[in-house]
């Protein structure tokens, strides 16, 4: 892919979006297969589906916030969101088809897993719509990067998260090293504060 972009970059974007249409085909056709095959997920309990259902929205929620509350801005807050709420079900299959040799358990635990893929066909473009539009609303309120206008139309700069607590530390480190060669108006037993 490298190499033809370097080479035709007007080929390489037709390949990508070929291979994209054909990739949400392959998947398109595994979501009816699937839903054909094991039929038998419908007649399950409503708590089942509903857990099974609502197990990525719930992910993808908690990681954002905890992102958000972390001080992350707002592009990481999104990644964070979307690798921590988007589970590999692959995975999860695997490991039970392994784990349980006989075939009638082994189909009784995957059935949350299945139900889980079935539901990862809405919940995903769902999620990322969502978050397409935390992006916009994000883009809007910021202007050239860090910048942001207040309600008068002046600039500020903003600084979060782990910028935030590199430039502090730094700051720390400079008083330390201040205090130490005695060019620091400190007098003894003041306390310092540094809000982080």
């Amino acid at each position: 892919g490298v190499y033809i972009k370097a080479k035709n970059e007007v080929l390489a974007k037709r390949l990508e979006k070929f291979g994209s249409i054909l990739g949400m085909l392959t998947l398109l056709i595994a979501l009816a297969w699937g839903i054909y095959k094991d039929s038998h997920l419908f007649k399950q309990p409503f708590g089942l589906w509903w857990s099974a259902s609502t197990l990525q929205l719930i992910g993808t929620t908690i990681s954002y916030l905890l992102a958000w509350g972390m001080g992350f801005p707002s592009q990481p807050r999104r990644t964070i969101a979307i690798e921590a709420g988007i589970q590999n079900s692959t995975l999860i299959i695997a490991l039970v088809s392994n784990s349980f040799s006989d075939e009638t358990q082994r189909e009784e635990v995957l059935v949350p897993t299945f139900i889980y893929s079935i539901a990862w066909f809405l919940n995903t473009p769902l999620t990322l719509l969502v978050l397409r539009m935390l992006s916009r609303k994000d883009a809007l309120e910021t202007e050239g990067g860090l910048e942001k206008k207040t309600e008068d139309g002046t600039m500020l700069q903003t600084d979060t998260g782990i910028n935030n607590l590199s430039s502090k530390l730094s700051d720390l480190a400079m008083l330390e090293r201040n205090i130490s060669k005695g060019e620091a108006n400190v007098s003894k037993g003041e306390i310092v504060e540094l809000k982080i």
